[in-house]
């Protein structure tokens, strides 16, 4: 053990008691091992099935000498300023010594290795503090959603390569995971119309997408052109694996949704979603997201060997592909990329947008030889028939989810937590103070309800009138006589503009006469 040092020689307590004889000679080889005296970095990295670090955590450290022959630990690795210590390590390196139950208070953590899909996802991210946790105290979440819900968006529209019809490329150019049961015994299964490469899926998983198993996923052995060879029981809830003719499954990673991947160089894909619901006057930002299987990382390195593709967008006004921002992309950490923002003549008049994706790279030797396509994402999307909280009555109000008679009455009246008035609301946020509304009613009913109204009657009434004869006295002027009156009712939608401006859109007109 190390006790001492200058700036070229180190003292050490050499044996169990410190007097053991000294065979250490001079030429002799010496390995200094653990932190320095005046500290040094410690690493948390954790990884996924791909080898992909996933979350890593460095802090600086320093020990004392109390500090010798002690395990430190942290039972919540998400807090980032306490540190436990005790003479006996609880856990440790191995499968078995992780799942000790030996430590009196372990925290259980989810890695969410992909983007936040809703205010619940939100909610389940560490305050960083200790027994602080936002799913389950309520105050705390408060707090969050107000400071950080007012400046976040989660209004997007994912569109699933797998989508029925939206493939329109050429057969064999691209190919999906998804896979149709042709027989099963208990460890083998095989696929109708497969032609896959032996030995692509091995380490790979399968999911079981339809069926008794529905769910369940199972970790592929090997394969050949048509069939699977599995490992054991599902890792679920450890079954065998069983499936009947016709059930869908997907392989690949162990995502729920198939995929599509290529695995030649220069191929192109080609999707096309229709009806989508897309507003053709606003500009969207566009994500791809696939797989990122080939990026070497250490805690200090990271190096980018996943495909390359190319996207391209789909121009209705001129019927061509316009020219991408970026010559070629690679999916980064979070298995996306972000293409760029979208002109209007992107999306169609029915709310169709199109795109094509071309592999490159595939030859690299750190590559892994695939290029994927998951999902796309375009944001910010409209929520037509958004319920305006400060101009909505209590019937409308109670039926969102969750909101019942009380609640209605209490946004409709303003009335907070300690019987104030807060109304009108600024943001949605601001229904957090409502008497009644906790954080996880608060993200059942966000994207149902809005502060502004985008949608307007406009009441038009022209008369015309009949000058009296008479001539108006001081403070008696006599009333005009109404000889012709005329009523119209438009109903306009207001139409975000650049640079803070805005158009009227008619959407109907009633004559009232």
């Amino acid at each position: 053990m190390v006790t001492g040092n200058t700036h070229d020689a180190v003292e050490i307590l050499y044996g169990q008691a410190g007097n053991a004889p000294c065979d250490i000679r001079v030429g002799d080889y010496a390995v200094l091992l653990g932190m320095p005296r005046l500290g040094g970095f410690l690493s948390l990295t954790l990884r996924n099935e791909y080898n992909q670090i996933t979350s890593r955590t460095l802090e600086y450290g320093k020990t004392d000498y109390q500090d010798f022959d002690v395990s430190t630990e942290r039972p919540d690795p998400t807090v980032f300023d306490v540190w436990k210590t005790t003479k006996r390590t609880t856990f440790g390196g191995t499968f078995r010594e992780a799942r000790s139950r030996n430590l009196k208070k372990v925290i259980n953590n989810t890695v969410l290795n992909r983007p936040l899909g809703s205010l619940e996802d939100l909610l389940k991210i560490s305050s960083g503090k200790e027994n602080v946790y936002y799913n389950s105290n309520e105050k705390a979440a408060d707090d969050f959603l107000k400071t950080i819900g007012p400046a976040l968006t989660m209004d997007m529209i994912r569109l699933d390569a797998e989508t029925e019809d939206a493939w329109i490329g050429n057969a064999n150019s691209w190919n999906s995971t998804l896979g149709t049961v042709a027989n099963c015994n208990k460890s083998v299964i095989a696929l109708n119309g497969k032609k896959w490469e032996p030995e692509i899926w091995r380490d790979n998983t399968l999911t079981i997408l339809s069926g008794k198993l529905r769910g369940e996923q199972f970790k592929i052995a090997d394969n050949n052109h048509t069939s699977l060879k599995i490992k054991g029981r599902s890792t679920q809830s450890r079954k065998l694996l069983s499936a009947s003719r016709g059930d869908k499954v997907t392989v690949g990673p162990p995502y729920k949704t198939p995929l599509f991947y290529t695995r030649r160089d220069n191929k192109e894909g080609k999707w096309e979603w229709k009806n989508t619901g897309l507003n053709p006057n606003i500009n969207y930002d566009l994500y791809l997201f696939g797989l990122n299987d080939s990026i070497n990382t250490t805690e200090f390195l990271e190096e980018n060997h996943n495909a390359k593709i190319t996207v391209k967008v789909w121009n209705y006004k001129s019927k061509s592909w316009d020219i991408p921002p970026k010559k070629s992309y690679s999916y980064d950490k979070n298995d996306s990329v972000y293409f760029g923002r979208l002109s209007k003549n992107n999306i169609s008049d029915k709310g169709a947008v199109k795109i094509s994706v071309t592999s490159h790279n595939l030859n690299d030797t750190e590559c892994s030889g695939t290029a994927w396509l998951d999902y796309i994402l375009l944001t910010p999307i409209e929520h037509p028939g958004r319920i305006n909280v400060n101009t909505a009555p209590e019937r409308v109000l109670a039926s969102l989810p969750g909101i019942d008679d009380n609640i209605a009455r209490n946004i409709t009246k303003g009335i907070s937590k300690n019987g104030k008035s807060i109304r009108p609301y600024k943001n949605i946020y601001d229904l957090l103070d409502i008497k009644g509304i906790t954080p996880g009613l608060m993200c059942k009913i966000a994207n149902y309800i809005t502060t502004r109204t985008d949608t307007y009657r406009i009441n038009i009434t022209a008369e015309i009138l009949q000058p009296s004869c008479e001539k108006p006295k001081e403070d008696n002027i006599p009333p005009s006589k109404i000889i012709s009156k005329n009523k119209t009712t438009f109903l306009v939608e207001r139409i975000p503009e650049p640079n803070n401006k805005c158009k009227l859109k008619l959407l109907e007109s009633i004559d009232l006469r």
